[in-house]
Parts: structure tokens; sequence; C-alpha cells
């Protein structure tokens, strides 16, 4: 029961329990229900704050609470206000989500929180905040027990219109920040591990403002400092807690930074002011952030503004910020105008103090590349740069703060300036004050630059610093920018200068300087602004101050190795002088070519009114042409002394004296004892005399000399009123009086002007008295002559008053040339108000015969009038009349002419005045008819050769307003340098105002169609000045013959032109085309005439183009002629690609009269080409004879021309008009290289010995190259192989052999007559007797037994071409039988041995076709009539013959020659020698009459019936060659012979004389020609091989 009962009580209690815990659950439930209510849950809140009100004793509100069990919640209006009731926080609305059932979990994660509309506000006026209150209470001790670590993390945050207010009295700091947006991802936030990473950040609008000022709380010892010496404690000044932050993305949208120090003084408006910070318009990115102790990394992109001007457009970098050091690296910055890169940092102690004084407490490093600052962006940091303008381009390396920065490396650019070096400048910003400590590798700048930088450069005017131009410097500089040392070199404009200078540029005063100066050419003139200084180069030391002369105190010591001066370059000068107070004081030496100063000593004195010089000098020699004192070559010594003042010769006062002096002009030498200039004031009258040896010079009196032309011009306006106007201004008193007396002084004036000669022995005196106009002139000068003008025995009397002016020359004679002079001239002149009578008598002359000219002038305001009284004058012996009196009257607006007349037979010259209409203006009208050229043509001109008849009006129009000339006429049977043109018609017109001349010229004769027409403007200075146009319908070429006959001669043919003359006062041109329709010339040193035809010759702008001219000679061969020549109007000529080329024609033609040194006839193939200006001037020729046409040349090898140039090239003036020919210039320089081709069609002659006839006439082959020009010889080279040919061998003048050319070559290798020559040549002798060279074997006691055979004489011709070596050989026909006779051939062989035997047998053999053996003479008592001469009589003969006519020859050109002649014989029955001489002297008179004198002296003549043994017999002839060969001839004589009954005989008289070379007996009736055509036909024939003697007889 018991146990029942206890199970009944068990299940009551059991089921009161479930009712219980029902009723807990509804409760439970209940309540839950509820709380999701707003209402219940806002209640809560309000009770909870209520009850957090009371305990915290603040107010504390919630104004609407709503959460979600268990992850929601929102809260809306929660304030708290702090103890004196200011909102410590407010949060307008709060939203959470929250990990679920997070108050049962270990972590809780708030996935969400948003904040809208919170402010909190923390300040405190002493140590403690306002906050504090919360903080204690919350950090109360609660329950027993340990709390559990719970574990916080935030994902999203989400903020909008947020302000932290942070208000720090007692430190003395604000700080602000505040966002309108924020949206924060966050990746993980560990509050135990400090760690806080966020993915992302975006910012909109985020403000961050700092104010530093004086707080409360008492000076503390640093914070940093303090806790860094405690163990344990952080050193951290930004991250005590030890935080580490790191944000992914941080993205920033106007956001402003502000930060504000407490200072006196209002904030900068107008610079960067680093106590008043404000950027704002921050936008950009930050990525990869992180905060790690107390250092901040991240990568910046961002823009910025500051509110004084500085515009960061653009911040990239990776950025470290500590509390010591803001670095960016890899830095790239653009700002308003500038572009930095590369690495910079600014380091300070502490952050917010060193800002306040940014220039001097924050230091600078940097590391810049491709770096561009301008100074608009540094004038924000330092405005004195405001106006500096200039864009700086920098690389390498600064450090340290503004105010004493330093650079390493560095290489800046801006404008022109660049700088390579190192600088340190100590002062920034002011740079006047700034301390700079320069080394330069490479400085350039210019004055601009410099102005821009230092603009105190402006206030020196003198020197000119602009002209330095570009400045380089290499060097140091220490100092300041107005008080400085500089070592090194600047290189300018003007020159170098290297300099150890100090210098000291103060604002208001003098510059200041010392040191040493080096410099070599600089242009000192350009640099003081002086037009006379040059170039200077000196080495010497200066010490000094100030450099215009007011202000200049300077000491100069040095050498001037060159200064230029009046355009004169002086050398050597040694210069030790003071200039201090306005004097110089100091001594000199020039050691100068052109000018020797042993020594100057003296002073030189600015003080005064004027210049005042007391110097002595000794002037060893000057040159005063060669330094630009005279133009004339005049050289000088002696001693100086100067004591004078005055810089004219006015205020001159004083002695000048030179004295020992000698004097040199060219060839003329003068001793100047003393010359003395001197000038004083006695009794108010000023006297200035000149004395010397041969002139003395004295004015005495009051006068200005500077004014004598003035005062003469108030003087003559007494007498000419109307036309000669006083001047208006005051000039000075002059009434003086003058003298000039001359001795030999001619060679003194020549110095002053070389044209002046004579005024010896002259005297000239007179005076003046300008206030009561009385002029007083006597003269007399016994010869003067200028400019080849001559004036013999002048007499000039003047005198003037107030009323008339009388003149009265008288010239013994006037020569004005050599053709025109006037003898017994008189020139008489009365001039009175305006009113002159001229009366002019001279005598006779070759141009001017006689004048007796009678007029009388009267002045005009607006013009003259002009009476002529009878009057006439005799011209080239014509007789000119005035008819009766004329008068002339030229006025503004009024003209008149009584018809002036002269006339001379047919001729006539109307003047007369002409006025068509009343309005018209007036002209002068002179009508000339059939007035000849040539009488009136030496007046003006000498060439061109101008004669005819012009008839035509000339009218001047409008004589004083727009003046101008026209003239209509002809010129009748017209010619220009003799060539007849016909008549001509004129047509001018010329304009004075606007300096136009128009023209037309025409002619329509049969031969000469022109019409010539254009403008010319004498006042356009532009290109266009000329237009005329040139056109020929038929010229004829000849007219070109007196220009270009001394190259061309025989010019024929005509042509027509369509030209154009274009151009300006600097450059003409001619343009058009010219064709000639039928032409030919002949080339003046080939006597070649080529014919051409139908070509056009085109003209352009200095252009002439020849295009394709064909050429036909007189064989009507053709060629052809290409090719440009360049000029600048027919001057400066250049040819481009002349060419000729022809396969045959007529290349030369010329005869011994035409060229004595290369003649003859040739036709062949030339190629031909010409380039080059005339200065380098190359003709390039290559050449052949034809091989089937005859050509012929001669070459003499007589050197008798002294020249080694060649002298048949002659570069000569083409014409009398051509004053500047093609090769007139000195420059001109032409090279001729040619290269013949030589064949055997070409035969080439080569005269030996033009008097003896040796020639060696060859035919061959060869190559030569010929060079030659006109500053250089002709040379040859090359080798001319002969293959045929003849010698002719020419044996005294009577008997000539020809030697045929077997072989040989001639050789040259530079001058033509050092030709080497190696030829051989033979001869046979026919049927020769050879019995006398074995008489043993050939000979009977009865009678000889004549041996025959045929002989060759081999000639073998060696050495140089002008002076041949000739030696001989003799050989027997091959077949022979003598050959095998050994006595003949050891003969023979004798011969060869012995040269002057040899040269006897060949003697014999050419002369008697036999030898001579050794016993016999060449006459021998056997046979005395059937021998004449001798070997040794001919050796003899001829070698004395040479030797004379060489000598003759060369003295007298080649008139006189002789001739000697000994013919010696022994007789063996009188055994005596005999001989008969023969001599003369041949006298050429020309080439066809000569003259001889000579004689026979008879040695023992048997036949001579006289006492003596020798007798002379005179003869004398004159001989006249009536045609050009001498065949044919007159001769008249006297002859003196031995008569062998009465001794000597005379005969005189006259005889017709006909002379023939002749090699057969046959040959002497048959004409030249038929026997050319027998010689040609017989070398046709083959050559006898058989060695056969021919069986013809001997020639005569």
């Amino acid at each position: 029961m018991a146990i029942f009962t206890h199970n009944i009580v068990l299940r009551k209690s059991l089921k009161i329990f479930k009712r219980l815990v029902l009723l807990l659950l509804l409760l439970l439930l209940a309540i839950y229900i509820l709380l999701h209510f707003p209402a219940v849950q806002t209640w809560l809140a309000q009770k909870a704050a209520s009850s957090l009100s009371e305990k915290l004793h603040t107010r504390v509100t919630v104004k609407k609470v709503d959460f979600a069990f268990f992850n929601k919640l929102s809260l809306q209006g929660v304030m708290v206000e702090d103890k004196q009731k200011d909102t410590l926080l407010y949060a307008g609305d709060l939203r959470v989500n929250i990990t679920d059932w997070f108050f049962v979990k270990d972590k809780i994660t708030l996935h969400y929180i948003s904040l809208d509309d919170a402010v909190i506000n923390m300040h405190r006026s002493d140590s403690v905040w306002n906050y504090q209150f919360l903080a204690d209470y919350f950090s109360s001790p609660g329950g027993g027990g340990s709390k559990k670590s719970i574990d916080l993390d935030v994902k999203t945050i989400h903020l909008t219109n947020i302000r932290f207010n942070k208000i720090d009295g007692w430190v003395g700091q604000n700080m602000v920040a505040s966002i309108k947006k924020a949206d924060i991802t966050i990746d993980q936030l560990d509050l135990n591990k400090k760690v806080l990473k966020i993915h992302d950040i975006y910012l909109e609008e985020p403000l961050f403002a700092l104010t530093d000022y004086t707080g409360k709380r008492p000076p503390v010892a640093n914070l940093t400092t303090a806790l860094q010496k405690i163990p344990g404690v952080s050193a951290l000044q930004w991250n005590n807690a030890g935080w580490v932050v790191s944000v992914d993305k941080l993205q920033l949208y106007k956001g402003a930074f502000l930060n504000d120090r407490e200072t006196d003084r209002k904030p900068y408006t107008d610079q960067f002011d680093g106590a008043h910070i404000a950027f704002s318009m921050i936008s950009g990115t930050i990525d990869e952030v992180l905060f790690k102790n107390d250092t901040l990394h991240a990568n910046l992109l961002l823009t910025a503004k500051e509110k004084n001007g500085l515009e960061i457009k653009k911040i990239q970098s990776t950025m470290k910020l500590t509390p010591e050091i803001m670095e960016f690296s890899k830095l790239d910055l653009e700002t308003n105008n500038s572009h930095i890169s590369n690495y910079y940092a600014m380091k300070y102690n502490d952050f917010n103090g060193d800002m306040k004084n940014f220039l001097k407490a924050v230091t600078l490093e940097g590391h810049f590349t491709n770096t561009s600052i301008s100074s608009k962006d540094l004038a924000i940091f330092a405005p004195q740069l405001a106006n500096w303008n200039r864009v700086f381009y920098l690389e390498g390396n600064i450090k340290g703060p503004v105010d004493n920065i330093s650079g390493k490396g560095l290489k800046i650019k801006s404008g022109n300036s660049i700088f390579d070096g190192d600088i340190s400048l100590s002062g920034l910003p002011d740079i006047n004050t700034t301390f700079i400590d320069l080394e330069s590798n490479n400085l350039r700048t210019n004055y601009n630059d410099l102005v821009a930088i230092i603009p105190q450069l402006k206030n020196i005017t003198q020197p000119q610093l602009s002209k330095l131009g570009n400045i380089y410097y290499k060097g140091n500089f220490t100092g300041f920018i107005n008080d400085f040392v500089t070592y090194g070199t600047i290189s300018t404009n003007l020159g170098v200068i290297a300099a150890d200078l100090n210098m000291k540029l103060p604002e208001n005063a003098a510059p200041t300087y010392s040191g040493k100066i080096v410099t070599r050419g600089f242009r000192l003139g350009d640099f003081i602004n002086s037009s006379d200084v040059g170039r200077i180069s000196l080495n010497g030391k200066v010490v000094g101050s100030g450099f215009a002369l007011k202000n200049l105190n300077a000491n100069f010591d040095g050498f001037i190795s060159q200064v230029e001066y009046h355009g004169y370059d002086y050398k050597n000068l040694s210069v030790n002088g003071d200039f201090k107070k306005n004097l110089f004081t100091g001594h000199l030496t020039i050691d100068d070519p052109n000018l020797k100063i042993k020594n100057l000593d003296g002073t030189l004195s600015l003080s005064g009114k004027e210049i005042a010089f007391n110097l002595d000098a000794n002037l060893e020699h000057a040159n005063l042409q060669n330094i630009h004192f005279s133009k004339e070559n005049i050289e000088l010594s002696g001693l100086f002394s100067l004591n004078f003042t005055g810089n004219n010769i006015d205020n001159f006062l004083g002695t000048a004296r030179i004295y020992d002096a000698k004097l040199k002009q060219d060839s003329t030498r003068l001793s100047l004892d003393s010359i003395t200039l001197s000038s004083f004031i006695r009794d108010d009258q000023k006297l200035l005399t000149l004395q010397s040896n041969e002139i003395d010079a004295e004015i005495s009196g009051k006068f200005t000399i500077m004014q004598l032309p003035d005062a003469f011009t108030t003087f003559l306006s007494h007498y000419y009123p109307a036309y000669i106007k006083a001047p208006t201004h005051k000039i000075n008193d002059q009434n003086f009086t003058f003298s000039v007396t001359t001795r030999q002084a001619d060679q003194y004036f020549r110095l002053l002007d070389k044209r002046i000669n004579g005024l010896n022995n002259s005297s000239i005196n007179g005076s003046l008295d300008l206030a009561n106009s009385n002029l007083v002139v006597n003269a007399k000068v016994p010869s003067f002559e200028y400019d080849g003008k001559k004036f013999v025995n002048i007499d000039l009397k003047g005198n003037g008053n107030r009323d008339t002016l009388r003149a009265d020359i008288a010239v013994d004679d006037a020569i004005l040339s050599d053709s025109l002079h006037f003898p017994g001239t008189r020139l008489q002149v009365t001039a009175n108000n305006d009113l002159s009578v001229i009366h002019l008598k001279t005598s006779a002359s070759q141009t001017l015969n006689d004048a007796d000219l009678n007029a009388s002038i009267q002045t005009l305001s607006d013009g003259v009038k002009v009476h002529f009284f009878p009057s006439s004058f005799i011209v080239n012996n014509k007789k000119w009349e005035l008819e009766k009196d004329g008068e002339l009257t030229v006025r503004r607006r009024y003209l008149d002419a009584n018809e002036i007349k002269f006339r001379s037979d047919n001729q006539q010259i109307i003047i007369s005045a002409e006025q068509k209409t009343e309005d018209d203006e007036p002209h002068i009208v002179a009508k000339l008819e059939n007035v000849n050229i040539g009488d009136f043509k030496s007046f003006v001109l000498t060439n061109p050769d101008l004669d005819g008849y012009v008839t035509g009006v000339a009218t001047v129009r409008n004589p004083f307003g727009k003046l101008g000339i026209d003239f209509k006429g002809y010129a009748d049977s017209f010619s220009l340098d003799n060539k007849y043109i016909g008549k001509v018609n004129i047509d001018a017109d010329a304009n004075t105002e606007t300096g136009l001349v128009k023209f037309n010229v025409k002619s329509e004769e049969k031969d000469y169609n022109l019409d010539f027409k254009g403008t010319y403007n004498y006042k356009d200075s532009t290109d266009k000045a000329m237009d005329i146009d040139l056109y020929a319908g038929r010229i004829n070429l000849n007219i070109l013959e007196p220009y270009l006959g001394s190259v061309f001669s025989g010019i024929n043919g005509f042509a027509q032109s369509n030209l154009r003359a274009i151009g300006g006062a600097k450059h003409f041109y001619l343009v058009g085309d010219a064709t000639v329709e039928e032409g030919s010339l002949k080339v003046a040193y080939t006597q070649c005439r080529y014919s051409f035809k139908n070509h056009k010759i085109k003209f352009d702008k200095d252009l002439i183009d020849f295009g394709n001219m064909q050429l036909k000679d007189s064989l009507q061969h053709d060629g052809s002629l290409s090719g440009k020549i360049h000029h600048k109007f027919f001057k400066d000529f250049s040819f481009e690609n002349i060419h000729f080329e022809t396969d045959k024609m007529l290349l030369l033609n010329t005869g011994k009269k035409d060229n004595s040194q290369f003649y003859g006839t040739v036709i062949g193939r030339a190629r031909m080409n010409l380039n080059g200006p005339l200065t380098n001037l190359k003709m390039d020729i290559d050449g052949a004879p034809s091989s089937v046409d005859s050509s012929h040349i001669y070459l003499p090898t007589s050197d008798s021309k002294e020249s080694s140039a060649v002298d048949y090239i002659e570069f000569i003036q083409f014409g009398t008009l051509m004053e500047d020919s093609l090769f007139a210039d000195k420059s001109t320089n032409i090279v001729v290289n040619m290269k013949l081709t030589a064949n055997p069609a070409c035969k080439i002659d080569v005269i030996l010995d033009e008097e003896t006839g040796d020639i060696i006439k060859g035919e061959g082959s060869g190559v030569l190259d010929i060079k030659v020009g006109n500053k250089e010889p002709l040379t040859m080279r090359g080798r001319y192989e002969i293959t045929s040919g003849d010698y002719t061998f020419n044996f005294q003048t009577f008997l000539k052999k020809s030697f045929k050319l077997d072989q040989g070559s001639i050789t040259w290798n530079g001058s033509p007559t050092d030709a080497i020559i190696d030829l051989k040549a033979n001869y046979i002798a026919e049927r020769v007797d050879i019995s006398s060279l074995n008489p043993l074997q050939y000979s009977t006691t009865s009678s000889a037994v004549k041996q025959r055979e045929d002989i060759t004489i081999i000639s073998h011709l060696t050495g140089r071409l002008s002076q041949p070596r000739i030696s001989f050989e003799f050989h027997l026909p091959e077949r022979s039988n003598l050959k095998n006779d050994p006595f003949i051939v050891k003969r023979l062989e004798d011969f060869e041995n012995d040269e002057n035997e040899m040269n006897k047998q060949v003697a014999s053999l050419l002369l008697f076709n036999t030898f001579i053996t050794g016993g016999q003479n060449f006459i021998t008592g056997e046979g005395i009539l059937a021998q004449v001469s001798g070997s040794i009589g001919g050796v003899v003969s001829g070698w004395l013959t040479n030797l004379f006519n060489k000598e003759l020859q060369k003295a007298t050109n080649g008139i006189i020659s002789t001739y000697i002649d000994i013919d010696p014989t022994v007789n063996l029955q009188l055994s005596q020698l005999q001989a008969n001489i023969k001599a003369g002297v041949k006298i050429f008179l020309s080439n066809r009459i000569y003259f001889l004198i000579g004689g026979n002296l008879d040695y023992n003549n048997p036949y001579a019936q006289i006492s003596r043994k020798g007798l002379l017999t005179p003869d004398i002839t004159i001989e006249w060659l009536l045609n050009p060969d001498g065949s044919l001839r007159v001769v008249g004589f006297n002859r003196t012979s031995t008569d062998l009954t009465t001794g000597q005989r005379n005969r005189s008289g006259i005889q017709l004389s006909y002379r023939k070379d002749f090699n057969k007996l046959s040959d002497i009736f048959k004409s030249k020609k038929k026997i050319e055509e027998e010689e040609r036909a017989a070398a046709m024939k083959p050559k006898n091989t058989n060695n056969a003697a021919p069986k013809n007889e001997t020639s005569n």
C-alpha cells in the first residue's frame, strides 16, 4: 500500500511536473513570441538604456531595436552622451548579421555590418578623455570565474556618412576623419593575433584632417626615445598594439587630406605651404597594402590637387611610409608641367614637426631618369623661380634639403643649356645668396638662358654679354652668383677663354676682377661693341674694377700675341699699363712684321673736354698699306713726339712732330728730316702750320676747317642766290689768310693719290672774309697731272666781292688723252647776280682741232637760261659752227629753245624746245642729221670700233619733273669692228623716275635681219630688271670674227636666233635657241675648216646645250659634236661632257708656218671629251690616222725654243670686246691628254737637220700618249715602230742620198726632244770599184784590173732624237765571191773598227762610188780633175760648218748662217800641200731672199800666176726665189775667180737659174708628178731577192 501510495504520489508529482514544464514552455514561447515584436524589443532596449543611464550617470537612448533570434540586429537612434552632456556617440542606423546561435559558439562571425549617419566625438582638455567613464565601467570586474575567450570575425562592412572627431587639447592635435561612403570586404579578422586582412575597400569622399597646435600638456622628453630605453616596451609610434593589416585593393574617390600646423602667420596662398597642406580630389587605387610594425607598404596609382596650384596628374609608385621616411620607388609622377621618374624620398625625424620647416628639415633624395621639371612647378615651392619659365630635363642623383642640396653625376638640360657634372647649392631658394660649388665636365648655355635664371645680368650693358652666343664651360665654379672664382675654359661664339679669375658683380657698384686670362682669337670687338677691333690673343694678368671708361680702374700686364684693329692683325704686343680716373699710363712695344715699335711711353688723358696725348714713340718700321692705314704701298719709320689735345683738326692744340723719318712708297724713298704740325692761339687768332722739307703751309685767323664747305656755300650764294642757298644753320666767323708753297713736292702728293703728279714749285695763296664777302685766290702751278690728264703752266687768278666773282684761268696745254688735248686754253668766268659770262678759247688738237665757245648762263630758282654767242669748233678736221645766236631756257614748268643749230657740211644738230599743248610738259628736242659716229666715238669710248651716220630725234621730256629720254632714228652704213651691217633702226625710251629703259633695235639688211627689243630697269635690284627679246631672222656669222678671230678664222655662214636675255643686277641669263643655217669656220691651230648647217643650239639659264651637231670637213667627211657648257652669264665656264667624235675626218692641215714643232696633214678617226671648270679643265683625245687615206706628219727636232712648256698651244684673249676671256684668268688650268694610235698609212717625217736636209721618213705603228697643258710642258710617251721608210742623207748641202729604213723604233718617255731612236737604214752603192781594197791582187804592171761589186752601206742611228749618233757598216751581197776573199773581208772589218776611217770611206762611196786606200788622198797627182774634195776636207768642212752654223743661228734666230769647204791635195810631183778653201756667210732677208758674202782662198795653186802662196778671191751673191720650192730663182752676183794668165778676174751680172734634184739623168726632163708616180709604181713591185746588183747606172 505504501508502495502503491508511493506510486500514486509519484504519478501525481510527475503529472504536476509535466504541467509545470508545459507551463514554463508556454511561458517561454510567449516570451519568445513577444520578443519578436519590434515594440517589445524597443521597450526592452529603452528599459536597458534607462538602466544603463542610471548606472553611467549619463544619458543613453535607443530609438528603435529590431533583432531576430539569433542572427540579426538592427538599432536606430542610438545616442550616448558624455559627462558634459555632449554627444559622445550617435548611430543613426546600425544593422548587423551575426552567426546563428552565436551565444553558444566559440567564434562569432559578423557577416554584415552596416552603419549610417554615425558620429563619434572624442575630446579632452586634460589627460582624461570624455569616454573614460565608459572604459572604466566596462572594464570593472564582474562575476567570479574566468571568462572564456571568444573569437570575433567580420566579413562585410558598409558605412555611410560616418564622421570621427578627435579633439586633443591636452596634446594639441585635432583629427577629423569622415567618409561619405565606404564598402569593406574582410577576408580575416583575428583579434587575438591582431591580424586584419581586407580584400577590398572602396572609399568615396574620404577626409582625413590633422591640426597641430600648442596643447596644455607640459613638455616631455621624446616618448619614442624613452620607450626604446625601457625593456619590453614597444617603440612603435604608429602601431603600438603590433597589428598586421593588409589590403588587397583600396579605391579612393574624391578624397581629401588636410594638415594644418599652428603658425604666427596666415597660410600662403601663392605657394606651397608645408604648415598648411590641403590635398583634394584624391582618386585612384592603392594595391597590396601592408601595414606592419610602423611601416606601411603599398602600390599607388593616384591623382590629386593641392590648394595652391600643384596638380598631381598621376603618381604611380611603390610607396614606403614610416615615421622617418616617405619613399617612392619605381616612381612615375606627373604634375602640371613636370614628369619625375625612378626614385624619390623625403626623410625626416618628426613628420609633423619637420614638415613645418620643409626647406630645411626635410632631406630629399632622388635618383632620376627621363625626368623633366618645370620652373612653374618649382615656383609653387620657391616663388623666386616664377619668372624662369624653364623646363629642366634631369638625370642623376640629388640629396639634401632644399637649402643645402647637392647633385652627383647630374645631366641637366634646359632650353639650349646643358650641364654635365656635380653641383652643390647652399642657400636656396634665394639664388643671390646661394653658395654654388660646381664642377663642370660640360656646361653649355647662352645669354638668353642665363638672363632667364639670373635677371641681374640684364643690367650689364658693357661688355655685350649677348654677343657671347653659345657658351661652353669646362672647369670649376665656386662662390655666389655675384661673387665667384672660376677656373676653367670657356668657349663662346666669340672665342675661347682660359681663366683663373675672381669676379665680383655687385648690384649697384662696378664689377671687380683679378686673375689670369689666356685666350686665342677672341672676338673682342664684338664683345665691347667696337667695329674697329677684331680678334685678340693674349696671356696676361689683370686686376681692376669696372668695364666702362667712367669707372674703369685696372692694371694689365701681359703679352698680346695677336690683335685685329682696323682690319689688320697685329702681332707680338707687350703691354703694361694702368688706367685710373680717365688717365692711362703705360708702356707698349710691338714686334709685328708690318709695325715695329721699339717703345711707346706716355699718357692718354680722357679727363678733360678733349683727349690729351703726351706720347713718345720710336717707330722702327710701319707698312701703312698692310696695316690698312693707306691704300698705297707706304712704309714709314721715325721718331714721334706728340703733345696735344683734341680729336679733330679744329680742336687740335699743341704739337705733333715726326723727325728723323724715312718714308717709302713703292720704289720711291723719301727722307723727312722733320714734319711738324702745330696749332696755337696768338692774339685771339689761331695759327695752324705745317712745316716739312718740301711743303710749307699756313692758315691764320678765325677759321673752322670742318665748316669750310658751308662757308664757301655761303660765299657763292651771293653770286648765285637763285640756285645756291646759304646754309640755314649758324656758321662760325671765317676770316683767314692761307698760303701753300711747294718745292719738289709731287712725291708727297702722290702719297695722297697716285693719280696726282706735278705741283712742284707751286704757290697758292689767298684769303677769305666771309662777313665782308671777300675772296682772293692766286695760284701758279708749272705742271699738274691727275689720272693721266695733264695741265701745263696753270695761272689762276680769282677774286670776289659782295657783287661779282671773277676767275681767269690760263693753261698752256690741257692734255686729256693721247689724241685729245687743248693747247693755249683760256677760260674766263664772270659771275654776278645769277648771271655767268663764259668764254673758252683753245687751239688745235687731233680730235678737237679748234674751239671758240662763248655763252652766258643765268641761274634761275627753278632752272637755267643759256645764251650761246657765235661759236665754233672743229672735230676730226670738220668744222662745226653755231649758225646764229641761240638760247635755251629750262625751268620747272617752262622750257624754250631758239633753234640752236650746229652744222658741218651735211651734218647738223638742232636743239629746240617742244610743247605740244598748253597742259603738256615742255621737252628738249635734239635733231641729229647724218652725224658721223666715228668723229665723236673717241670722246665716249675706244672699243668697239663703231662707224656710220646717225639720223634721228632725241627728246628730253619734263627736265624738271619726271625726267624721261627717248630717241627715234636710224644709223646708216653702220659697221661694228669694221664689219658692215647696213641700216639700223633705233627706238629707245628711258624713264628716270622708275629707271625703266625700253628699246627696239632693228635691221632689215640682206645679211642682218635683226629685231632686238626689251626693257631694262637700272633701279630694280631684283632678278627681274632685264627682259630683252633677241630675234635674228638672219645674221652673218662673220660678225663674230673680231671676237673669236684668235681661235677661229674665216668664219662664214648665216644663223637665226630667238633668244631672251633676262635677270637682274646680280645675274643675267640668256635663254632660247639659235639655229645655224649654214656655217663654217677654220680652227686656227689645226687649219682645218669645218662646216655645219641647220643645227639648233639651246640656251637655258646658265647653260648652253649644243645637242648633237653634225660637222663636215673640206673633204666631206663627217663628225659630230655634243655636250653642254655651264656658265654664269659667260663667266666661270664649266664644260659637261663636250664630246667630239668622227670615224674619219681631216684633223690636221698645217704647214711649218702654222706650227714649227708639229705640222702636216692627218685624216683619221678621233674621240674627244672635255669636262670640268676652267680651273681644272681636262681634255681627253683618242685618235688614229685613217688606214686608207694618206696622212703625213712632220716632226722637227730643233730645240731652239727655250721654254720647257709647250709653245704651240696659246691661250689668248678673244677679240677686242671680251676683256675677260675664257683663259685670261691665271687660275685657268687645262690639261690635254692625247692617245694617238699610229699606223703605216700615216707617214711621219722626223727632220733631224733642216739645214742639211737630213730627214727620217717612216711608216709604222705604235701608241703615243701625249700630255700638254697651259701650266705644264709637253710630254710624249710611247713607242713608234718603223716598218719602212727612208733616211735622206745630205752631204755638205749639195749631195743627197736616200737610205732605206729596214727597221727601227722611236721611244718617247717625256720631253719630245729627248726621244730615243734605234734605226737601221741601208744604201746600196752599185758597181763599186773595190780593186783599191786589194791592190796586190787586182793590179798589174801595165794597168789596173777593175773589179766591181754592189756594196750595202748600213747606217745605224741611236741616241737622242735631237742629237743622234750615227754609225756605219759595209755588207757584201750574199752570193758575192768577194766574201771568200779574206783580204777584202779584213779590210772591211778594219773600216768598222776605225770610226774616222769608216766616215771617209762612206763619204767616198757616196761621193765617188769608190773606196780610197790608205796611201791615197782624195786628190792625187794622177786624178786632180777626177776627184774633187777628200775625206779629210769633208769631215773638217762639215765640222766647222756645223759649229759656226749652230752658234750663228742661235744668236740671230736663224737669220745668219755660214759654210766652210776645205779641199786639200798633196802633189806628189811637187811634194807640197795644195788646198782650196771656200767660206761664206748667208743672210736670210726673208724666206725667199737671201744675201751671200763669201770667197775662195787658194793655197799653193800651181796655176795661179802670183807670187803669193795664198790668193783670196771674194764673192757677193743675192738670190730671189721666184717660187716656193726655190727651183726657179733670179741671181745677182759679183764674183772674183783665179785666171791662169792674169791672176784674178771679176765678173758681175744677173742670171735666171733653174734647179732640180734628181737621181737619174733622165729625171731632169720629167715633171715632179711623173717622177712621184714612177716611184710609187716601183715601190709596189716585188723586191729583188737574188741580191744581184742592179744594172742601172749610178745617179748624178
